[in-house]
């Protein structure tokens, strides 16, 4: 079996729950950093290249009892180091579970337990494993999000907690096709990392909105209310905030962004977040840049200039005076359809 560069995450801190959360629900295309200290990771594996493939595993109690279970493949599209940390900027892929046929009563892969090459004191987790492609199926979202739900239970005590709220996160157009987010390759500033993302541009030429689709899954909350906010921003003008509170149900919450042309480049930006402290959910936020309506301003420019070359047919000093004017009139112009 090959062997694959594993990411583990586990349940000791509120941020790596979200991590597993993020994972398990967010949409194909969602970038997520991963932050370690240098002393976890194996030193006899080197430094990623761009776009190598990561498998990321969750696990519960601690990492030398080998309960772990996949969660997600991921590429690499940015690493870089710190005098303490390694940081990784991964780009979801597949959904993936753990095949339970080769599973035993707890849960574990005991097939890949028992290759499993960790000793005592062994806190590695960024590390290398064999992988074998029968221990591991692919799934997609949304289609088999509750399975993928019901099979995380399975797996951990915590996130069996009411305090849970799963939820996955897709978009899809007009005619509700769903859309792979393309992650916008940044070269500066990495290490102050927000992702950005693009359409393809086929795309917005053929569809005028995009429909970003939340559905809440949560079997053990019971009793429980959960108040969830979700931040809608298209532009300064125009923003919206949306609380929704969650009881034992599913929940399908649809808001739509839409990118008509525009006459200024904008971008709409979509945030999901928990308004208590006590409830974990998927740390999720999302910028897709809007399209600006070129042909719009040509023609603009191309009518203010024929009228400066018609307005100064005495002498060049007047067509530059006339230029000027055009000129100020287009800024003029943007300034007052900022956000129209």
């Amino acid at each position: 079996m090959p062997l694959e560069t594993i990411l583990l995450t586990g349940e000791l801190h509120h941020r790596y729950v979200e991590d597993t959360l993020t994972c398990l629900g967010a949409p194909e295309g969602f970038v997520i950093r991963f932050d370690y200290r240098k002393k976890y990771k194996d030193p006899d594996i080197s430094n990623p290249n761009i776009d190598d493939t990561v498998y990321l595993f969750s696990y519960k109690g601690k990492i030398e009892d080998k309960n772990w279970f996949p969660t997600r493949i991921a590429k690499i599209k940015h690493f870089f180091e710190d005098e303490d940390s390694y940081h990784y900027i991964l780009e979801l892929k597949n959904s993936i579970v753990a095949n339970e046929s080769c599973t035993n009563h707890s849960g574990t892969l005991k097939e890949f337990q028992g290759k499993l090459n960790i000793t005592a004191g062994d806190m590695y987790h960024i590390r290398r494993e064999n992988i074998s492609t029968e221990l591991i199926l692919k799934r997609e979202l949304p289609i088999n999000f509750k399975e993928i739900v019901d099979y995380s239970l399975r797996h951990s005590e915590l996130l069996k907690s009411k305090d849970i709220i799963f939820s996955t996160i897709y978009l899809l157009d007009k005619n509700n096709k769903k859309i792979i987010l393309k992650y916008k390759t940044r070269k500066k500033n990495v290490d102050s990392f927000t992702p950005k993302y693009q359409l393809p541009f086929s795309l917005c030429n053929l569809i005028n909105e995009i429909n970003i689709k939340i559905e809440f899954y949560s079997p053990n909350i019971g009793i429980f209310s959960h108040k969830m906010k979700i931040d809608e921003t298209i532009s300064s003008s125009n923003k919206k905030t949306h609380s929704i509170n969650l009881g034992a149900r599913q929940d399908i919450y649809i808001t739509r962004i839409p990118i008509n042309r525009s006459w200024l480049p904008r971008e709409a930006s979509f945030e999901f977040l928990s308004e208590s402290e006590s409830t974990f959910t998927q740390r999720l936020k999302i910028k897709i840049p809007l399209q600006i309506n070129i042909g719009i301003w040509i023609l603009i420019s191309i009518t203010l200039l024929s009228y400066a070359c018609i307005s100064s047919t005495k002498n060049i000093c007047s067509f530059y005076c006339e230029f000027i004017k055009a000129i100020i009139t287009v800024i003029v112009l943007k300034i007052l359809t900022r956000d129209k």
